[in-house]
């Protein structure tokens, strides 16, 4: 009940339209006493199969896993339901504000699972908090940029996001869900209890920053949907510098995230290990007729070597393609994602089991389809990827250590809606 309550009024919101309303290429803005609130959000759902999802439904759970045909949530973008909004205190700043939540619709809940908690390979974690998204307050002015406290997206996710063809799908999007999705990158794609800069291009150039303060001093507590998502992590910074002008763009991203504390045999991160070090740079040239991009990144496990989720040092490369067609977009993306040889091995009751992370030795994932822009808010697609994954796997019997190998063909049929 108290998660309707909570939600109720950024619904009730995306319907107000009276004389204070004006449209701003969106949902229409509510103007009251000088602050303008605008509510945003994306529900995008398909019917399909996909291994990043398993049999349990929990995006990025287990890829290269066995899945069932189904209604899942995200083939091309995350759901997420928010507000924002902006005053103006003097001449050229306003004061803003942003609060959003992921949203899971085919599970009618918020945050991106269907449950409060989530079972990796045994060990159960706390699941999205409700505005896990963003929730922040901050300072825009039109010559230096925009300075923001709480919780927003990072850096680095923000440019991968924003320069390939399949924007933030970590489902069939080759290069969201190769760098963050069971790579060994730890810090996830929001960080809270942070500080964000974004500055505004100066001869194309601008620069986007971002300090986590964490919260280093708790100890975990049980069960796991006590522990807030910020918990047990360190002092996290990360940094983009972002190139547009014309038809060409480039983007150089760094990032250093410290999870400090372990439980038991798995990290407080969850799904990921603990201290990482991550850098992406890409590229992308607009034909006219075709936008082609391009990524190579690393990762690098600064955790001990013992660990037994030690993900050794990853890299990552990726191509995407999109080409205008008819009333939409032709899309294809194809990547890689190789981990160093001293990846600890994952045992092999695990790999069998929903919800067990798979891909720590090796991944490929090639994706084509089409985007029906079908109206200005609504775009219907069709996807198929091949998900080929290698997973270290130890033998729990004996001690000996092989590769689990699995090559599924997913598919996609859905529709996005966005305002």
């Amino acid at each position: 009940m108290r998660q309707t309550l909570i939600l109720s009024p950024l619904v009730a919101l995306a319907f107000v339209s009276n004389g204070h309303a004006e449209e701003s290429g969106g949902a229409p803005s509510l103007n009251v006493g000088g602050l303008s609130i605008t509510p945003f959000g994306q529900v995008d759902q398909f019917v399909g199969r996909s291994a990043g999802y398993g049999n349990d439904a929990s995006p990025g759970a287990a890829p290269g896993q066995p899945s069932k045909v189904d209604l899942l949530n995200g083939g091309l973008s995350t759901s997420n339901l928010g507000l924002r909004g902006k005053q103006r205190i003097s001449e050229d700043t306003d004061v803003t504000f942003e609060f959003s939540a992921f949203v899971n619709p085919e599970g009618a809940t918020y945050g991106r699972s269907d449950n409060k908690t989530v079972s990796i390979a045994g060990a159960t974690f706390a699941a999205d908090p409700l505005f896990a998204r963003a929730a922040n307050i901050g300072f825009h002015n039109s010559t230096l940029g925009t300075l923001k406290i709480g919780t927003d997206i990072n850096p680095m996710f923000f440019s991968a996001i924003k320069s390939n063809a399949f924007g933030d799908s970590t489902v069939f999007g080759p290069l969201p869900a190769l760098m963050f999705i069971n790579s060994g990158l730890s810090g996830g794609t929001n960080w809270q209890k942070g500080v964000f800069f974004d500055s505004n291009a100066m001869s194309g150039l601008s620069v986007r920053l971002a300090y986590s303060f964490g919260d280093e001093g708790s100890a975990y507590v049980s069960p796991a949907s006590a522990n807030d998502a910020a918990a047990h992590s360190g002092k996290n910074f990360g940094a983009s510098l972002i190139y547009a002008s014309g038809p060409f763009a480039a983007n150089l991203s760094y990032q250093k995230v410290n999870r400090d504390q372990v439980v038991g045999n798995f990290s407080t991160s969850g799904l990921s290990v603990d201290n990482t070090a991550a850098w992406l740079v890409g590229a992308s040239w607009d034909f006219g007729v075709a936008k082609l991009s391009a990524h190579a990144g690393g990762i690098r496990d600064d955790s001990s070597a013992s660990s037994p989720f030690y993900a050794g040092t990853q890299k990552v490369y990726e191509a995407s393609l999109s080409v205008p067609a008819g009333p939409g977009d032709v899309l294809l993306a194809v990547g890689k994602r190789d981990a160093s040889s001293d990846v600890a091995a994952t045992p092999d009751v695990a790999i069998t089991a929903d919800g067990a992370p798979g891909g720590n030795a090796g991944r490929r994932l090639a994706t084509a389809g089409y985007n029906w822009h079908l109206f200005k808010s609504t775009d219907v697609y069709a996807l198929v990827s091949s998900d080929s994954t290698r997973t270290k796997v130890v033998d729990t019997s004996n001690g000996s250590v092989g590769t689990y190998k699995s090559t599924p063909v997913d598919f996609a049929l859905g529709a996005r809606f966005s305002f």
